[in-house]
């Protein structure tokens, strides 16, 4: 989650490319039928170094709990 220390450790030396290049709060679990929508983000997609971040979405279908993280980068 968006405040986990482990997670603020480690977005200190790399980019979040969802925060970088996605659009909305890129919640994406729970994916149940019980729940209309997801409201918490818990998988990132995170890239360091000449890794270029150019597009990042929450893909709107998955067969999991949670909805896939989808990005396009560059090396």
């Amino acid at each position: 989650m968006p405040f986990e220390p482990y997670l603020k450790k480690l977005r200190y030396h790399w980019t979040d490319v969802y925060k970088k290049k996605g659009a909305g709060f890129g919640w994406n679990f729970p994916n149940v039928g019980s729940i209309p929508f997801p409201f918490i983000r818990l998988d990132y997609f995170l890239v360091k170094g000449d890794i270029k971040a150019k597009a990042a979405k929450v893909l709107p279908n998955s067969s999991s709990d949670h909805l896939a993280v989808w990005a396009e980068i560059v090396f």
